[in-house]
Protein backbone atom coordinates (compact mmCIF):
# COMPACT_ATOMS: atom_id res chain seq x y z
CA UNK A 1 0.00 0.00 0.00
CA UNK A 2 1.20 3.55 -0.93
CA UNK A 3 5.10 2.54 -1.73
CA UNK A 4 7.15 2.04 1.63
CA UNK A 5 4.43 3.59 4.22
CA UNK A 6 2.68 1.63 6.59
CA UNK A 7 -0.78 1.74 6.18
CA UNK A 8 -3.97 0.67 7.14
CA UNK A 9 -7.50 1.34 5.78
CA UNK A 10 -8.10 4.62 8.47
CA UNK A 11 -4.30 5.81 6.67
CA UNK A 12 -6.39 5.60 3.37
CA UNK A 13 -9.49 7.27 4.41
CA UNK A 14 -8.06 10.17 6.19
CA UNK A 15 -6.04 10.43 2.49
CA UNK A 16 -8.98 10.86 1.05
CA UNK A 17 -10.19 12.93 3.14
CA UNK A 18 -7.49 15.27 3.12
CA UNK A 19 -7.44 15.37 -0.61
CA UNK A 20 -10.93 15.97 -0.38
CA UNK A 21 -10.81 19.17 2.50
CA UNK A 22 -8.05 20.47 0.22
CA UNK A 23 -9.94 20.71 -2.82
CA UNK A 24 -13.05 22.15 -1.32
CA UNK A 25 -10.66 25.16 0.18
CA UNK A 26 -9.25 25.62 -3.22
CA UNK A 27 -12.69 26.32 -4.96
CA UNK A 28 -14.03 28.25 -1.73
CA UNK A 29 -11.52 30.31 -1.51
CA UNK A 30 -10.56 29.73 2.33
CA UNK A 31 -7.26 30.37 4.11
CA UNK A 32 -6.64 27.53 5.75
CA UNK A 33 -8.07 23.76 6.46
CA UNK A 34 -7.74 21.25 8.87
CA UNK A 35 -7.08 17.65 7.14
CA UNK A 36 -6.69 14.23 9.42
CA UNK A 37 -2.71 13.68 11.02
CA UNK A 38 -1.37 10.44 9.19
CA UNK A 39 1.76 9.55 8.07
CA UNK A 40 0.86 9.45 4.25
CA UNK A 41 -1.05 13.03 5.01
CA UNK A 42 2.21 14.79 6.46
CA UNK A 43 5.12 13.54 3.78
CA UNK A 44 1.88 14.19 0.94
CA UNK A 45 1.42 17.98 2.86
CA UNK A 46 5.43 17.82 2.60
CA UNK A 47 5.66 17.49 -0.77
CA UNK A 48 3.26 20.21 -1.55
CA UNK A 49 4.82 22.63 0.98
CA UNK A 50 8.11 22.02 -1.14
CA UNK A 51 6.68 22.87 -4.22
CA UNK A 52 4.87 25.80 -3.56
CA UNK A 53 0.86 24.10 -3.42
CA UNK A 54 0.36 25.38 -0.20
CA UNK A 55 2.46 28.20 1.92
CA UNK A 56 2.18 26.11 5.44
CA UNK A 57 1.07 23.31 7.57
CA UNK A 58 1.28 22.76 11.11
CA UNK A 59 -0.20 20.43 13.79
CA UNK A 60 -3.07 21.46 15.99
CA UNK A 61 -2.94 21.35 19.85
CA UNK A 62 -3.84 17.63 20.30
CA UNK A 63 -1.65 15.85 17.58
CA UNK A 64 -4.85 14.55 15.57
CA UNK A 65 -4.82 17.42 12.92
CA UNK A 66 -3.06 19.64 10.28
CA UNK A 67 -3.75 23.12 9.51
CA UNK A 68 -2.80 23.27 6.02
CA UNK A 69 -2.62 27.06 4.84
CA UNK A 70 -3.32 26.99 1.22
CA UNK A 71 -1.89 29.44 -1.41
CA UNK A 72 -4.12 30.83 -3.78
CA UNK A 73 -1.68 32.61 -5.74
CA UNK A 74 0.03 29.20 -6.83
CA UNK A 75 0.26 29.24 -10.94
CA UNK A 76 -1.25 25.56 -10.45
CA UNK A 77 -4.23 26.69 -8.35
CA UNK A 78 -4.62 29.34 -10.73
CA UNK A 79 -4.48 26.59 -13.90
CA UNK A 80 -5.77 23.61 -12.51
CA UNK A 81 -7.16 23.62 -9.11
CA UNK A 82 -7.68 20.43 -8.39
CA UNK A 83 -6.34 17.54 -6.44
CA UNK A 84 -7.18 14.32 -8.42
CA UNK A 85 -7.04 11.19 -6.22
CA UNK A 86 -5.44 8.58 -8.75
CA UNK A 87 -5.04 5.51 -6.90
CA UNK A 88 -7.74 4.16 -3.90
CA UNK A 89 -7.50 0.66 -2.42
CA UNK A 90 -10.49 -0.32 -4.63
CA UNK A 91 -8.21 0.29 -7.66
CA UNK A 92 -4.70 1.31 -7.63
CA UNK A 93 -2.58 2.92 -10.74
CA UNK A 94 1.16 2.04 -11.06
CA UNK A 95 2.98 3.84 -13.64
CA UNK A 96 6.17 2.82 -15.11
CA UNK A 97 9.32 5.43 -16.05
CA UNK A 98 8.69 4.59 -19.66
CA UNK A 99 5.15 5.23 -19.22
CA UNK A 100 5.35 8.43 -17.47
CA UNK A 101 7.47 9.68 -20.58
CA UNK A 102 4.48 8.28 -22.95
CA UNK A 103 1.71 9.56 -21.55
CA UNK A 104 2.40 11.88 -19.05
CA UNK A 105 5.35 14.06 -19.59
CA UNK A 106 4.66 17.86 -19.36
CA UNK A 107 1.97 16.82 -17.00
CA UNK A 108 2.42 19.86 -13.74
CA UNK A 109 2.62 18.10 -10.40
CA UNK A 110 2.28 14.57 -9.67
CA UNK A 111 2.79 12.32 -6.81
CA UNK A 112 4.22 8.92 -7.20
CA UNK A 113 4.50 6.29 -4.09
CA UNK A 114 7.99 4.64 -4.49
CA UNK A 115 10.35 2.29 -2.45
CA UNK A 116 12.02 5.22 -1.59
CA UNK A 117 8.76 7.03 -0.21
CA UNK A 118 7.00 9.77 -2.20
CA UNK A 119 7.79 11.90 -4.73
CA UNK A 120 7.01 14.27 -7.81
CA UNK A 121 6.62 13.75 -11.49
CA UNK A 122 10.20 15.75 -11.92
CA UNK A 123 11.77 13.77 -8.85
CA UNK A 124 10.33 10.43 -10.91
CA UNK A 125 12.00 11.82 -14.53
CA UNK A 126 15.58 12.13 -12.77
CA UNK A 127 15.74 8.68 -10.84
CA UNK A 128 13.71 7.05 -13.81
CA UNK A 129 11.73 4.68 -11.61
CA UNK A 130 8.14 4.07 -11.56
CA UNK A 131 5.96 3.69 -8.23
CA UNK A 132 1.75 3.70 -7.57
CA UNK A 133 0.75 7.26 -8.85
CA UNK A 134 -1.41 8.46 -6.23
CA UNK A 135 -2.13 12.54 -6.74
CA UNK A 136 -2.38 14.74 -9.98
CA UNK A 137 -3.02 18.10 -9.64
CA UNK A 138 -4.65 19.22 -12.43
CA UNK A 139 -7.52 17.32 -14.77
CA UNK A 140 -8.22 13.70 -14.36
CA UNK A 141 -5.96 11.19 -17.27
CA UNK A 142 -6.92 8.65 -19.04
CA UNK A 143 -5.71 5.40 -18.17
CA UNK A 144 -5.51 3.12 -21.23
CA UNK A 145 -2.43 1.96 -20.59
CA UNK A 146 -1.26 1.94 -16.77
Amino acid sequence: MFGNQVGNMFDTYSFAQAISRINVGYRSHQVFVVVPNTKLVFQTLSLLKRNGLINSFSLNFDNKEFKVFLNHSSIFSKQFPTLNLISKPSIRHYLKYQTYLHDFYGTPFMIISTKHGLITNHELAQARIGGELLLIFGPQPNFRGI
